[in-house]
């Protein structure tokens, strides 16, 4: 019995070990490892806050780890659901040379991760622990590989099978996305499709919106949008007839204010689209506000939910937009490609979206040329043969969410730890403080005199992945991230910085 105090030393990276542990020591994680048949590396027990190891490595495990480590799987045979510590004992303790003593940490849900370890953690005493800030970018929970690789395969079978049933059921695939998509956000039955991204669906949308909606009017949008929207609005704006007004950011502030929306809002304003969490600051919109205001001054209102949508709760029931945009691809833990399209029943009925193919009919297969109709319902805005294949990869995580509780709680538990290891660290919050004005987020303003991609790789040599916009420094945590994850990432930043 190796006790946790045993695991702290003085190399740089075991000071952090015991913390770790001490974070899960409610943990109670067996594994047993196999490798042709036969056991393989260790046997781990987390009990109490100590670490049990069923055997050393011997000699010739330790060869095989080293050989060709870099691209070699190791596939267990036994699945759990939990944090697996993996202890590889030398002849000395930590304190005294602590490259005798290896930790690495992986993390797993359902089936063992495939771990890829590398020659330089067998020659150090990097915990291979990954402190994952990236949710605003590519969402990720236990077992998503294997979920993911599950889909395909059924999906390659399906594709590969030499009989005709290959359309029938992919489309029946796709269409379990758009029921998960509608379950999600409480929209009605035919409102709602498959778009490969965000920027496409808001071009089929405006493509399609009568005239009368847009030509000579304003359309309004917060210059903290997704700059993708904002290329195609301004690139669209002589085409359709409309001038873009962009509601600045004030000066020393990081998100454009609602009421600053508000008072450049008029009953001139044909369109105005919103971003429900930004990008660049994770402020979240006063919604419900907004959607009202555009009502009362006639507007259209259209929705990109990208950022928020997965850990922040939305319904149309209670923001009753006329159309939303968003992708599976963030918090939602879903495939690129995989965008969807909502709007409301009766502005579907006087769509007509420019861009349109076979599968904008009610009967794809109807190949009449004299004899093209619209679908009656949101399938009007598909077109040529659609993305399926990001579509079925993303089903695995819609229903790994719709069965989770308690994303948010964490989310708000590390949010707050973020943020308060920011203020002790001096560093600049670009976030709202509210938790009721901000998503899943955290923001942070770098100082003017370190370098934005210097700081990023030194976090990653430390397994702590951030990223930047500007030198605005993007922190999301989510399920696979922890408190211990938190500390590590202000360890880096106070050395860095």
């Amino acid at each position: 019995m190796i006790a946790k105090s045993d695991l702290r030393g003085s190399h740089h990276y075991n000071a952090g070990v015991g913390a770790t542990i001490e974070r899960l020591m409610a943990s109670i994680v067996k594994i047993s490892a196999m490798r042709d048949g036969e056991p393989a590396i260790e046997r781990v027990q987390l009990l109490g806050g100590n670490v049990e190891t069923g055997r050393q490595v011997t000699p010739v495990e330790q060869r095989w780890w080293r050989k060709d480590a870099a691209v070699r799987r190791r596939r267990p045979s036994y699945g759990f659901r939990g944090v697996t510590y993996t202890l590889s004992k030398g002849s000395g303790g930590c304190g005294q040379q602590a490259s005798q003593r290896r930790v690495i940490l992986t993390r797993a849900s359902g089936v063992l991760y495939d771990t890829r370890i590398q020659q330089h953690y067998l020659e150090t005493d990097m915990i291979v622990d990954p402190a994952y800030f990236l949710y605003h970018s590519i969402g990720q929970y236990p077992g998503k590989s294997a979920d993911m690789a599950a889909a395909l395969e059924r999906f390659s079978k399906t594709w590969g099978a030499l009989d005709d049933r290959q359309w029938s059921e992919v489309l029946r695939q796709r269409h379990a996305f758009l029921d998960l998509w509608r379950v999600l956000i409480d929209a009605p039955e035919g409102t709602l499709t498959s778009a490969e991204n965000v920027t496409s669906a808001l071009f089929s949308i405006l493509g399609g919106l009568p005239a009368q909606c847009l030509r000579g009017k304003r359309v309004l949008v917060a210059a903290d949008c997704f700059p993708s929207l904002h290329f195609l609005l301004n690139g669209m704006a002589g085409r359709l007839g409309y001038t873009l007004e962009t509601v600045p950011v004030r000066q020393g502030d990081f998100w454009v204010r609602d009421e600053d929306m508000i008072a450049a809002w008029g009953e001139d304003v044909g369109l105005a689209l919103l971003t429900f969490v930004t990008s660049t600051s994770s402020h979240r919109c006063d919604l419900a506000g907004l959607i009202a205001h555009g009502q009362q001054m006639g507007s259209l209102v259209g929705v990109d939910l990208t950022q928020g949508i997965g850990i922040i709760p939305f319904s149309l029931d209670d923001y009753p937009a006329d159309f939303v945009v968003s992708t599976t691809l963030k918090w939602l833990c879903g495939t690129p490609g995989a965008g969807i399209i909502q709007m409301r029943a009766d502005l579907i009925d006087a769509v007509r979206p420019e861009l349109r193919g076979w599968f904008s009919q009610p009967n794809p297969f109807s190949w009449d040329l004299d004899a093209f109709e619209y679908a009656p319902d949101a399938r009007r805005f598909e077109h040529g043969t659609p993305s399926v294949l990001a579509c079925i990869g993303s089903v695995p995580a819609l229903r790994w969410h719709a069965g989770q509780d308690g994303l948010l709680a964490h989310n708000r538990a590390l949010t707050g730890l973020v943020i308060a290891q920011a203020g002790q660290a001096g560093l600049t919050l670009a976030t709202p403080l509210a938790e009721h004005r901000r998503g899943g987020s955290v923001m942070l303003h770098l100082p003017g005199e370190c370098d934005p991609d210097t700081v990023i790789d030194g976090l990653r040599q430390r397994n702590v992945y951030v990223d930047a916009r500007g030198r605005i420094l993007r922190v999301s945590p989510g399920v696979v991230t922890t408190a211990a994850h938190v500390a590590r990432l202000f360890e880096g930043l106070v050395t860095l910085l």
